[in-house]
């Protein structure tokens, strides 16, 4: 696939702004899985909660950053 000069740019100053709304109880855990990498039981084990738990957090905050950036 080709990308053509017709294709949507990333709004990182949006998503900037959708992270930084985000309750410290799920963007912590968002930031630590996707901006550092770190699998599912290091994010629970630096929350203190389980591994369910963490991965819940992570997909509450997906969906709100994905709600927020909705056109």
């Amino acid at each position: 696939m080709e990308v053509g000069q017709d294709a949507v740019e990333p709004d990182f100053q949006a998503l900037e702004e959708a992270l930084a709304k985000l309750p410290p109880k799920l963007g912590v855990p968002l930031r630590l899985k996707y901006m550092e990498g770190l699998p599912y039981d290091e994010v629970a084990g630096i929350l203190g909660t389980g591994v369910s738990a963490a991965k819940m957090r992570v997909l509450r905050a997906k969906k709100m950053l994905a709600e927020a950036l909705e056109p």
